[in-house]
């Protein structure tokens, strides 16, 4: 299991058929507050990351992710997968020979 994070969600056209749909990112969530796994970083890193912190420069780092899984959906589809997606909605991911289930989480971003 995997919990995952509405990132986004965009109208589009499929570029082929032009039959309109949706796109729809999800990113991997972690929860805030994990420690370092890499071990205590030293007194000048530290420091650097400090500043950056301190410039803002270190949050807008941290919100950059890349999707886990994007979506391409046609309207009908969107229906009939039967999940109301929306933005920071949080879900548990399951993948289960063959096949992906979502379930919505109950942890709080």
């Amino acid at each position: 299991m995997l919990l995952v994070k509405v990132n986004r969600i965009s109208s589009m056209n499929n570029p082929t058929t032009g039959i309109p749909g949706r796109q729809v990112e999800l990113t991997e969530f972690r929860r805030a507050g994990i420690a370092n796994t890499q071990g205590a970083m030293d007194d000048v890193l530290h420091n650097v990351m400090y500043q950056f912190q301190s410039l803002g420069i270190l949050q807008m780092i941290k919100d950059v992710q890349p999707p886990k899984i994007v979506l391409f959906l046609t309207d009908d589809e969107y229906i009939q997968l039967g999940i109301n997606f929306e933005v920071n909605d949080i879900y548990e991911l399951t993948l289960e020979t063959g096949s992906i289930k979502f379930a919505r989480s109950t942890v709080e971003s």
